[in-house]
């Protein structure tokens, strides 16, 4: 077995010698299955000029929207000619974006996507689909780290603007300050997070990184977080990523507790700034790929992997999920 550097030999460790390392997380179907669609209402303007004789007020035109200027908009006091509210004056069609297909404008263009590691696919929904409610994390605020307790049945999402989410059982906890629960992180930037899941009737436990360092956290059924660890990230030998010269944009961890012995009881999937993508097993044995190239992103129906904010797994059903346009 390969040499190991002190980062992966203390992460083997700490997981091994509390009987854990990275783990089966989560059937992330858990919350997939939660899907709100939020739409406008739909409005039809009056767009005819022509005379209704309706008494409106209005001797010029009597289309009978009181608007002298005889644009048949329904607004008496501006005359814009937006008549359906959509706030679009020129197409008049209701739809709120303008493009005529009847169809509010989305929240935001993110997206969650799904990988099958079985047959090798994706899909994707809207991500304000399947992550709704008042204390959802919005759609339009830029995700920094996921990651998925599935002991818990806990979905935990950090955000770029220094909001921590978390929703358990389907339910979406009020959010909070990330240093409320996680005062460590207060003042870093969260990059990403992975599952430690809990073996021997051991908490469940997670790692963020927040480079230059990982920063360790066991977390309870509650929700309630206790920190028990910070150490340097240092590089891992070839082929694995130089870590103290390299971020770690996301992270995808899942594994099988009843496979602890094995290379493949666990398994991360990485991508970090230098357009890599980045393998290991439960034996932190790595492999890379150019990320295009990876088997994850070597199909037409990917997304981009630079593109990618954060990412969580599953090992039954054996899928990937990722946050991307």
């Amino acid at each position: 077995m390969p040499k190991k550097s002190s980062f992966a030999a203390s992460l083997l460790l700490l997981l091994l010698s509390s009987a854990c390392v990275v783990s089966n997380p989560y059937d992330g179907e858990t919350f997939s299955t939660l899907t709100t669609t939020t739409n406008g209402a739909t409005e039809t303007g009056e767009s005819s000029s022509s005379g209704d004789g309706d008494g409106d007020g209005d001797p010029a035109t009597g289309d009978g929207d009181g608007d002298p200027s005889g644009d048949g908009d329904g607004d008496p006091t501006t005359g814009d000619g937006d008549g359906d509210g959509d706030g679009d004056p020129t197409t008049g069609d209701g739809d709120g974006d303008g493009d005529g297909d009847g169809d509010p404008p989305p929240l935001c263009e993110r997206r969650r996507w799904r990988y099958d590691f079985e047959d090798d696919s994706w899909i994707s929904v809207p991500l304000d689909s399947v992550w709704a409610g008042a204390d959802a994390p919005p759609c339009d605020v830029e995700i920094a780290a996921t990651t998925y307790i599935e002991a818990h049945d806990q979905l935990l999402v950090w955000t770029a603007d220094g909001t921590y989410y978390r929703q358990q059982d389907n339910t979406w906890a009020a959010p909070e300050a990330i240093g409320d629960s996680f005062p460590q992180l207060a003042n870093v930037t969260v990059n990403s997070a992975t599952y430690v899941p809990p073996i021997n009737g051991d908490l469940p436990q997670i790692q963020i990184n927040a480079e230059p360092n990982a920063y360790f956290f066991y977390i309870e059924a509650t929700g309630d977080v206790t920190h028990f660890d910070t150490v340097p990230i240092p590089d891992e030998e070839p082929p694995g990523p130089m870590q103290s010269q390299l971020i770690r944009t996301w992270a995808v961890s899942f594994g099988d507790p009843d496979l602890l012995g094995q290379a493949e009881w666990w398994t991360m999937w990485n991508r970090f700034d230098n357009g890599r993508v980045y393998r290991a097993d439960g034996a932190f044995n790595w492999t890379n790929w150019a990320e295009n190239q990876s088997p994850m992103f070597d199909g037409n129906d990917a997304p981009d992997p630079s593109a990618v904010e954060a990412g969580w797994g599953s090992y039954e059903p054996n899928y990937a999920y990722l946050i991307a346009p």
